[in-house]
């Protein structure tokens, strides 16, 4: 059976022991468009989007294309996707963070744009990308104040009426030192 296509809301996960979110949001996005892969037979990406609520109304987002990399790599991954569908991806990623603050409020918009497995680049090609897309096209970003690493490729919007903004400027510099420790020490099991 077909996946429908579009952005689909899948529901809510809760944190392991470990991990220190509140709740996770899961979504499912399949392109409107066909894709093909290099023999020109369709395919088609199914693409995975995690909103990462955390205390204070701060919401990190992740998306990662099913059936490429493990637990531990699959942000890492590239899957050779055009710069349109990574747009779509991109958009779909924006239609569920505005669902977000349509039903509970606004919320910090975090994102870190990983790198490629085994490797590290200032302002990476997925940073370029996304934050080149988003300034394009965030609805309302001029009442946003911006923060982040080009460095660590890590970005923050925080509202300028966010009554935690505050904890939200704290919360990105610890993100950004976690990233920042996951790039000089990678984990030795990367499966």
């Amino acid at each position: 059976m077909a996946k429908v296509k579009g952005l689909v809301f899948l529901g809510y996960e809760k944190p392991k022991p470990n991990e220190t979110f509140i709740k996770k949001i899961l979504y499912r996005y399949v392109p409107l468009f066909d894709t093909y892969n290099s023999q020109k037979q369709k395919r088609t990406i199914t693409t995975y989007i995690e909103l990462f609520i955390y205390l204070h109304k701060i919401c990190v987002i992740s998306f990662y294309n099913e059936g490429f990399g493990g637990e531990k790599t699959r942000y890492k991954v590239r899957c050779k996707l055009g710069a349109g569908h990574i747009k779509a991806i991109i958009s779909a990623c924006l239609q569920a963070y505005y669902s977000l603050i349509e039903r509970e409020g606004h919320h910090a918009f975090v994102f870190c744009a990983s790198d490629d497995i085994d490797s590290h680049l200032e302002f990476n090609k997925r940073f370029s990308m996304y934050t080149r897309y988003i300034d394009d096209n965030f609805k309302g970003k001029e009442s946003y104040i911006q923060k982040g690493s080009v460095q660590l490729n890590t970005f923050m919007l925080v509202h300028r009426d966010h009554q935690h903004q505050t904890e939200c400027i704290n919360f990105i510099d610890k993100f950004n030192k976690q990233v920042l420790d996951d790039i000089e020490n990678p984990e030795d099991d990367q499966k």
